[in-house]
């Protein structure tokens, strides 16, 4: 538990040392601590730098629709679409 008073006194930062020092004795040393935080330490870079040129690279056209999805429209009904627009504009 820290102590948390309204001044930053040398007491205070003494009781914090103290902590630390409890605190680092108290921790197990890991084997496989070290070089997990430097692999994640390095696959968060490469992520973050992956990101960066992707949003730096220019916009590609976006895919064509798929046609099974999105079936093209008979030419019938493009004409009869087109002729209700131009009667309606006139």
């Amino acid at each position: 538990m820290i102590i948390r008073p309204r001044r930053l006194t040398p007491g205070y930062f003494r009781l914090l040392q103290m902590q630390l020092a409890a605190g680092r004795e108290a921790e197990p040393g890991g084997r496989l601590l070290t070089p997990l935080a430097l692999l994640l330490a390095a696959a968060g870079l490469c992520l973050s730098l992956y990101s960066a040129r992707r949003m730096a690279d220019p916009a590609k056209a976006p895919p064509e629709p798929c046609p099974r999805l999105f079936p093209p429209r008979a030419a019938g009904m493009q004409n009869a679409e087109a002729a209700s627009s131009s009667g309606a504009a006139g």
